[in-house]
């Protein structure tokens, strides 16, 4: 699992794809309900949480999206075929267990606000 941050730009003392350090807890990261954990605790089912925060992370939006994310190829070194086959496996694994996000929709329902086209 790779994790999105949510930082105050203040605080950071370093910069990594998924991972922040502060001068307050240096490479620990708090999850939404502020348990605390460092990188591998992080991946540890204990550390999963939604309870009061969640943000979607879309791996692919569309066909066209997947293809050239592919046809970029890994960011680190290693194989393009063992990269492909991960990506492919993802896919596969995400779309094996959708669920249609509505929330927006129905936040727009709750508060008469309509989309134009409608």
């Amino acid at each position: 699992m790779n994790f999105k941050c949510i930082v105050d730009p203040c605080e950071v003392t370093e910069v990594s794809v998924h991972l922040f350090g502060t001068r307050e807890f240096g490479e620990k990261t708090a999850n939404d309900v502020g348990f605390l954990a460092d990188r591998r605790g992080r991946k540890r089912p204990p550390f999963y949480s939604a309870k009061n925060l969640q943000l979607n992370h879309y791996y692919s939006k569309s066909e066209e999206e997947l293809r050239a994310k592919l046809a970029r190829g890994p960011a680190s070194p290693g194989p393009r075929s063992r990269y492909e086959e991960r990506v492919m496996i993802a896919v596969q694994n995400i779309e094996a267990d959708q669920i249609e996000d509505l929330a927006m929709i129905e936040f727009l329902d709750r508060n008469g606000i309509r989309l134009s086209g409608e």
